[in-house]
């Protein structure tokens, strides 16, 4: 079976069973690999360099005599360990925020049921073939059916047929995807049922129809690589799209923040309001992002949840506390600052200190422990699963 994010993170289908009716052994994590084709692995790299740097500038700003020019540190070292880390920071903030768009538009489980369901007949004939096996013709040809209508057909280097939507860019092996059609349209989180086996159940792809592709050879250059991704789709119809869409813009906010910020940038940035360059150009834009940020992780919790707990639902919890502290942080910007709080120089420091400072190296700790588990998610889907290969049926 496929999981909506364990699909977009290229790991193969839960094994649920085994043929002889146990149950399998769970692969073990790993943290350190080379994976340079793999959005998702350069994706969660960003975040992890982002939120280190964000930490950093957070408790830098947190020691007035390192990080706060206010109160006595010297600028050019107020400057090297809070604005110029920040203004990076929210730059490889931006660069995940994009990957992670790219790696929903080329693997969205979502979006791939609901272009498979096609609707009427079609749908009621593949539910009453869910229960034979795949090995049957029945069942292959009304899978093949499906196939036909959107897909391609390649070969593995094993040369075993494998369905494979949208030229083969999504996690591929020796399995026949079956879209479990209860509805005509999907909800987030939904699963692939698919079905292993050494036999193919498919037959001649002269018999389908549909377009034979090669499986792209491992010599196959990078900008080759590349070039089979899409890198700007619209999927209106599905949440996790509109959420890292949303994520997106906010990571663009946040660079937008960090740089009004900069030193002497107030001086030719301007201002919606007289004197109100910092909430123009800082504070507000810092809110929004943050709101864009919870949005964006409330939804991929909404996508773990019914498969809750496991590393995904919990990489994705930190990543919410991680956005709702950047939220408070950029509520708190408005209550310290003295242009817009009639507050003594010590109040006005404590409340930085403590309702923006902390909860920005808090959050962006969270950001940065998520972004390591990430990457210990993603590659496990480097190890081959010999389990997968021997099973040959999965019951949902």
């Amino acid at each position: 079976m496929y999981h909506s994010r364990a699909f977009r993170r290229g790991h193969k289908p839960t094994v649920l069973m085994m043929p002889d009716g146990s149950t399998p052994t769970p692969s073990p994590h790993r943290y350190l690999a080379w994976r340079p084709r793999s959005i998702p692995y350069w994706g969660s790299l960003s975040y992890l360099l982002g939120a280190i740097l964000f930490v950093e500038g957070s408790l830098a700003w947190m020691v007035p005599s390192i990080g706060d020019e206010e109160n006595g540190a010297p600028p050019e070292l107020a400057h090297a360990t809070v604005a110029w880390p920040y203004l990076i920071g929210s730059i490889l903030f931006g660069i995940g925020c994009y990957l992670a768009f790219v790696e929903v538009i080329n693997a969205n489980l979502e979006q791939e049921i609901t272009e498979a369901a096609t609707g009427g007949l079609l749908d009621r004939q593949l539910r009453d073939t869910l229960s034979i096996r795949s090995g049957s013709s029945t069942a292959s040809a009304e899978f093949n059916r499906i196939g036909a209508t959107r897909g391609i057909l390649s070969r593995t280097p094993s040369s075993k047929s494998v369905y494979t939507p949208k030229k083969g860019r999504l996690p591929t092996g020796s399995w026949l995807q079956r879209p479990r059609l209860g509805s005509s349209r999907p909800r987030l989180g939904s699963s692939l049922v698919t079905s292993l086996g050494s036999e193919s159940p498919i037959p001649e792809d002269e018999e389908v129809g549909a377009k034979v592709e090669e499986s792209p050879a491992p010599s196959d250059s990078c900008i080759s690589w590349l070039r089979s991704l899409t890198w700007w789709q619209a999927q209106p119809a599905s949440l996790l799209w509109w959420g890292v869409l949303l994520q997106l813009i906010g990571g663009l906010l946040f660079i937008v923040c960090c740089y009004g910020g900069m030193p002497g940038a107030a001086d030719h940035l301007p201002a919606l309001l007289p004197g109100a360059v910092a909430v123009t150009w800082v504070y507000t834009p810092c809110l929004l992002g943050s709101s864009t940020f919870v949005f964006a992780s409330a939804v991929y919790v909404m996508e773990e949840w019914n498969d809750r707990p496991n590393l995904g639902y919990h990489i994705a919890v930190l990543n919410l506390v991680g956005s709702v502290l950047f939220l408070l942080a950029s509520f708190g910007y408005y209550f310290a600052d003295a242009s817009l709080m009639p507050y003594t120089p010590d109040v006005l420091f404590l409340i930085s200190e403590w309702t923006v400072r902390f909860p920005f190296a808090v959050g962006s700790a969270c950001f940065g422990v998520g972004a390591v588990l990430a990457l210990g998610e993603l590659l496990d889907a480097d190890e081959a699963d010999p389990q997968a290969d021997e099973a040959d049926i999965i019951r949902a």
